[in-house]
């Protein structure tokens, strides 16, 4: 299960957020296990068990006023419980200041007590943003992932066989690099998107000139940061027998994170323009995409045509017999 340590938040200063940490430092190592963020109404009146454990609870304008006008009493016993849950921590909005009583609980069961300056709403979305990115599932893969004509397209192939060399004739006709070498690729709902790796990005290798930085090269179009991905082309070196789709009748998929998508091998042999077919790989993909499909536009012309021939030739046929 995928988890995010309450510190990683707290790390992002200088963000819209602008986290501050009010109580609880030993508890910074808490893990956020939920994307989603709990307010704390039913808790403060004695509902304990609405408290989901591994989320962030926030409390904000409407809480604190109900809390300061708490019997002492009852105020220990919701900051105690607040404090000794197993929630991954506590978020206070507006720039609020956290009650004492609170402070002291968290502090003793190592409770993190965030601040944040903005709105409960806007806080709110911001954190629950962020997680989502973060929990989300994801994988890397040694590929290059290039933006054609708005479709995210996922080139693969053994080390050296012009994966690299395909992007860059590509970005050289006007399409954009996303992700050279590795791809990180995560999951949003349904689909995924791509992006490539901090040190590599906008940085693309190709064998006989070395690192060259495409942004440098051809301006900030020729690159993005991320991109989702719509299909995967897969570069594979051509041998004697090699069986290889010739109509595109079956349509083939590759999986990734469970979700499947349009997938085209292309056989490597020398005077093949790869970057080209790689271009029409995705052309015919935006076409499939609007239910244009030629393969099958291909078939079932031809068996109309088979049925001509068929229906003349028995006709002819039967005249004979006449």
């Amino acid at each position: 299960m995928l988890t995010l340590k309450v510190e990683e938040l707290l790390d992002r200063r200088g963000t819209f957020l602008d986290l501050r940490l009010l109580a609880g430092h030993a508890g910074l190592e808490r893990q956020i296990t939920e994307p989603r963020i709990q307010k704390q109404g039913l808790v403060l009146v004695g509902v304990v068990g609405a408290l989901r454990p591994g989320r962030i609870q926030v409390l904000g304008q409407t809480e604190l006023d109900f809390m300061a006008d708490m019997a002492t009493e009852d105020l220990d016993h919701a900051c105690e419980a607040l404090a000794s849950s197993q929630a991954a921590a506590l978020l206070i909005t507006n720039g609020l200041p956290c009650p004492e009583q609170l402070s002291r609980r968290c502090e003793q069961h190592s409770m993190p007590v965030l601040s944040s300056r903005q709105p409960s709403s806007e806080a709110i979305y911001a954190i629950q943003e962020r997680m989502a990115e973060a929990l989300a599932p994801r994988t890397s893969i040694h590929g290059v992932l290039v933006d054609i004509l708005g479709q995210g397209v996922l080139i693969l192939g053994k080390s050296g066989i012009g994966k690299s060399e395909c992007a860059l004739s590509l970005i050289a006709n006007g399409h954009r690099l996303i992700a050279d070498d590795v791809v990180e690729v995560i999951q949003e709902g349904t689909s995924l998107v791509g992006r490539g790796v901090e040190m590599m990005r906008h940085l693309l290798e190709v064998r006989g000139l070395g690192i060259v930085d495409v942004k440098e090269l051809y301006g900030v179009g020729a690159v993005r940061h991320l991109k989702r991905l719509d299909m995967v082309v897969e570069l594979a070196a051509w041998r004697e027998g090699m069986q290889v789709d010739r109509l595109g009748l079956d349509e083939q998929y590759y999986t990734l994170l469970k979700v499947d998508l349009p997938y085209v091998v292309i056989p490597v042999r020398p005077g093949r323009d790869l970057s080209t077919m790689i271009e029409v790989a995705a052309r015919n993909q935006l076409l499939r995409a609007g239910q244009i499909n030629s393969s099958q536009d291909f078939s079932r012309r031809l068996s109309r045509q088979v049925e001509r021939n068929f229906f003349r030739t028995n006709s002819g046929q039967e005249s004979d017999d006449l």
